[in-house]
């Protein structure tokens, strides 16, 4: 879809869009929520992140880039965590040379583990499947339970264990 939309929609084509729906919606949550992306996995936690920030619940979102210059939404998730107190922004870069980010280097279990607020969580992510099954192995090490994750693969759906 996205070469599609660069190859051949112009400025001023209308298109027939349907809103966000499938399995990847945020559930209904009575607990805290916890979204971690990675690389372009940011793009479908960004209507996840309204709708959780509607919820009044505490939110924790954490982004994975190479860098700075890759990070699409990094000015409107600031602007959104003056106007929202319950949301926690944590960035992590492979390459941390603008200083823009919280921590440089992957993500890795003890940093994910001191981002959770504690186990009784909601969590999504979405990402590259090596980051995926980061995040499920690490996550089940942690004591969240499966039935508290979510995610969601952007190709062919792949074993994350």
């Amino acid at each position: 879809m996205s070469n599609y939309l660069h190859d051949t929609v112009q400025v001023g084509d209308e298109l027939r869009v349907f809103p966000p729906f499938g399995q990847f919606t945020l559930q209904r949550p009575q607990r805290p929520i916890v979204l971690l992306s990675a690389g372009v996995g940011i793009t479908p936690m960004v209507p996840l992140l309204e709708e959780a920030l509607s919820t009044g619940q505490d939110v924790v979102f954490v982004h994975a880039a190479q860098n700075h210059e890759v990070d699409p939404f990094y000015t409107w998730l600031y602007e959104l965590a003056e106007q929202y107190p319950q949301l926690t922004l944590f960035k992590c870069y492979e390459n941390n040379d603008s200083g823009k980010a919280h921590h440089e280097g992957m993500l890795n279990e003890a940093l994910l583990g001191s981002l959770l607020p504690h186990t009784d969580i909601d969590v999504y992510y979405l990402g590259p499947t090596p980051f995926m099954a980061f995040v499920r192995r690490t996550l089940k090490k942690l004591g969240v339970p499966d039935t508290q994750c979510y995610y969601e693969f952007f190709g062919p759906a792949e074993a994350l264990d």
